[in-house]
């Protein structure tokens, strides 16, 4: 099932809501705004897209239906009623999101609680990725004298772009950049703050080096690599 959130700008409720229910099996996520400065505007590709669309408030709707109004004559809009009063994967949006989510859609509530995970993502050069190798692919290296924090990213596109423009121009590591894509306990990860570094896809979490053990006893399954780059061959993928 393919479920649209919107809010107005696309840059803290919608956002978040897609963050969270990306994990969710058996349910494509996307999020957009009704603004005309939305990071990523509502289009009506994306409405013919959605199974579900889910608004935030009812001003929402109403502008949906005003400029969408025949696409959604067979798509199913449910107001949240929640307020433009968080900032980005605030705690407490996230439990606003999941209880009235979960109340419109029993399905979902299920889906989450099989296990609540949280798709990440981790650009890494060769050293690393060897040493992930000799681990099983179950946990991350400790960090290096100087490595004060690890970055997991929460998006393939930001992963992409730093394996693809800053790894495989370095030479620690070895002009080759790898994706990791792999999932955290949801839970775990709610005690961190989401980072935004730039632009609206530059978006990581900052664990300290001194908690990544306890970060690797809360990975769910196996670390995956998801595409290959290098300097030569910049574009070439794995899967």
């Amino acid at each position: 099932m393919k479920l649209l959130f919107v809010c107005s700008r696309n840059r803290l409720r919608s956002p978040t809501a897609e963050v969270i229910f990306s994990s969710c099996d058996g349910f494509e996520v996307s999020s957009a705004g009704t603004s005309d400065d939305a990071e990523t505007p509502v289009s009506g590709d994306l409405i013919e897209w959605a199974d579900v669309v889910f608004v935030m408030e009812n001003i929402h709707r109403k502008k949906l239906n005003q400029k969408f109004g025949l696409l959604l004559r067979s798509t199913r809009i449910v107001v949240l009623g929640i307020p433009d009063n968080f900032k980005y994967m605030d705690p407490e949006l996230i439990r606003v999101l999941e209880r009235e989510v979960s109340r419109h859609m029993p399905e979902i509530h299920a889906a989450k609680m099989i296990e609540r995970t949280t798709l990440l993502y981790r650009p890494v050069g060769q050293k690393e990725l060897d040493l992930i190798t000799e681990g099983g692919f179950r946990a991350f290296p400790s960090r290096l004298e100087g490595q004060p924090i690890f970055y997991p990213v929460l998006n393939e596109e930001y992963a992409t772009f730093i394996a693809r423009e800053w790894n495989t121009k370095d030479a620690a590591s070895g002009f080759v950049g790898y994706v990791l894509r792999f999932s955290v306990r949801a839970d775990y990860l709610a005690k961190f703050q989401v980072q935004k570094v730039g632009g609206a896809t530059a978006l990581e979490y900052w664990i300290p080096a001194k908690q990544l053990t306890e970060f690797n006893e809360n990975i769910v399954g196996s670390i995956e690599v998801i595409s290959q780059y290098t300097a030569s061959d910049p574009l070439r993928e794995t899967s």
